[in-house]
């Protein structure tokens, strides 16, 4: 549902800082909508899990997951872009590490919707790098919630169905 609500306030924004020329070169690029539909798909996950792990009580896994976040953007930095992390960096994620643990062991098993949260976003996060900086935000939000809607559209008519 907030998809739909997303894509009107994108379409406006769009429209008043008249983007729309920026968002057709994008889509004739095939590098730059291959990220941005690998974007789409992560950013879509990370929202089910969160909206379905609080729905399902699990507001301390979701929080994990979101304190997990960061490790995992630095991994994926290190790897798939060849960042260097100096002496305090390194001090930095290894403390962070060992919390997660720590709370993680506290916690009492293995925190999927953390895992799923953690890992979705990070994911997000390397593909919007992959962008280059090619996409500016707005159109970058407009062109996600728009491949979104149709899938936003689906769920509102699941929920008016349902009776939820």
């Amino acid at each position: 549902m907030l998809q739909s609500f997303g894509f009107i306030v994108a379409a406006i924004l769009t429209t008043v800082t008249k983007s729309w020329s920026a968002i057709g070169e994008v889509l004739r690029d095939k590098n730059l909508m291959k990220w941005l539909a690998i974007s789409t798909v992560f950013i879509a996950t990370n929202w089910t899990f969160y909206v379905i792990g609080v729905a399902a009580h699990q507001t301390l896994q979701t929080a994990l997951g979101y304190f997990i976040n960061p490790l995992v953007t630095i991994l994926l930095a290190v790897i798939f872009l060849g960042e260097k992390l100096n002496l305090a960096q390194r001090i930095a994620t290894i403390l962070g590490t060992v919390a997660v643990v720590i709370l993680t062991f506290d916690y009492g098993q293995l925190p999927i919707f953390a895992l799923a949260l953690a890992g979705s976003f990070g994911i997000y996060g390397l593909a919007k790098n992959k962008l280059g900086g090619k996409v500016s935000a707005i159109n970058s939000f407009a062109m996600e919630s728009g491949m979104l809607f149709p899938l936003a559209i689906i769920q509102l008519l699941f929920m008016a169905l349902s009776g939820t």
